[in-house]
């Protein structure tokens, strides 16, 4: 991480108070019980999605 641009005290303030009011946020839209958190599988609910894969044998 040696390309990232230092944070200012300021910065650093912003971030720790955001990280803050998510941790105790009480409202129900922004609360994290409604966020998912997945091992980014791809899930298809609908259907297909279009794609289609080929064996063929190249011996």
């Amino acid at each position: 991480m040696d390309n990232t641009l230092p944070l200012s005290a300021e910065d650093k303030r912003a971030r720790e108070e955001w990280a803050w009011e998510m941790l105790m946020n009480k409202d129900p839209v922004r609360s994290w019980d409604c966020i998912i958190f997945s091992d980014e599988k791809k899930w298809n609910l609908d259907g297909p999605d279009g794609f289609q894969t080929y064996w063929r044998d190249l011996r």
